[in-house]
């Protein structure tokens, strides 16, 4: 394999993760709009485009963290691809920078790290489901993923106030001791 080969093939997938990214961000932003009664449209799904530069870096940031930390081992790496999991929605939905965004990201999923990598696994699985009918079935189970992320997202960074009619578990996450 030519050294040109290998470039092209790096930067393909960058472009592919990037593209990906993005896209599953629109649609994790249209899980947190659902639960805030917010009109939707199929265009929410390329939200993440306006904002390219910011989401771009942020892919490539989450990327270098996780490759990193699985050079050091695969368990560091799965704790990173938990507490990164909203990095996506964060720069559509707060509209930041890549690295403000995984900054939020960690610090509000470092101490959920596992239960939301473990939660990313099962959805995974069942998004993965949807390649055993030939793919056409990721077309039903991908968004379960990216709505799955965009819930709990809602529950992590509540707007405010609460709309009205919000579902209960749309609390402040964070209890101060009195």
């Amino acid at each position: 394999m030519a050294p040109s080969d290998i470039v092209l093939g790096v930067f393909a997938s960058i472009v592919a993760a990037t593209v990906l990214y993005i896209l599953s961000g629109g649609m994790m932003r249209m899980a947190v709009k659902q639960v805030y009664g917010e009109q939707i449209s199929a265009l929410d799904v390329f939200a993440g485009f306006k904002n390219f530069g910011s989401a771009f870096g942020a892919c490539l940031l989450m990327l270098l963290a996780i490759y990193l930390s699985a050079i050091a081992c695969l368990v560091p790496a799965l704790f990173v691809s938990g507490a990164l999991a909203f990095t996506p929605v964060i720069v559509i939905d707060q509209q930041v920078g890549g690295a403000e965004a995984v900054k939020r990201s960690f610090n509000a999923l470092k101490p959920h790290a596992w239960l939301m990598f473990c939660l990313l696994f099962v959805a995974g699985i069942i998004s993965g489901l949807g390649m055993c009918l030939c793919g056409v079935g990721v077309l039903f189970t991908y968004p379960i993923y990216t709505a799955v992320i965009g819930l709990h997202y809602t529950y992590f960074f509540p707007r405010n106030p609460q709309p009205a009619g919000a579902p209960m578990y749309m609390v402040d996450p964070v209890i101060e001791d009195k």
